[in-house]
């Protein structure tokens, strides 16, 4: 039998897997998982290769885990019995705003306009 005549009369096909000995059905559906795994690589190139990446096994796993909930933190350095920490002094956060000193500014500022029209009484500019 070709695999083109067992592939086109799939009931005698499935009959003779089943009554062929454990070893060569596991070998058949493991043929038959990886043709299937092919042509879902062919189809969707993307999702094969994160499928490649990490095993059916881990993802069963991680989704286990998720099922049973979040568990407890555990630490190597805690010590059994132990005083839980105390909790941190917490204020009202207010800090007083700082203000600079702007007086050496403001004489700076006086001193240029003073340089280039005069003070604020130098008439000069106006006969």
């Amino acid at each position: 039998m070709t695999v083109i005549e067992a592939l086109s009369d799939m009931e005698r096909l499935a009959t003779q897997v089943l009554a062929a000995p454990p070893e060569l059905r596991a070998l058949c559906w493991w043929a038959v998982a990886e043709i299937d795994r092919q042509k879902f690589a062919r189809a969707n190139p993307t999702l094969a290769a994160m499928r490649e990446a990490v095993p059916d096994s881990l993802m069963r796993d991680i989704v286990a885990d998720q099922h049973r909930g979040v568990s407890a933190p555990l630490s190597m350095t805690a010590t059994p019995g132990a005083p839980p920490p105390p909790e941190p002094q917490r204020g009202t956060g207010w800090v007083e705003p700082y203000i600079p000193d702007r007086t050496n500014d403001f004489e700076l500022m006086d001193r240029l306009v003073e340089g280039m029209v005069g003070g604020p009484n130098d008439t000069r500019k106006f006969r």
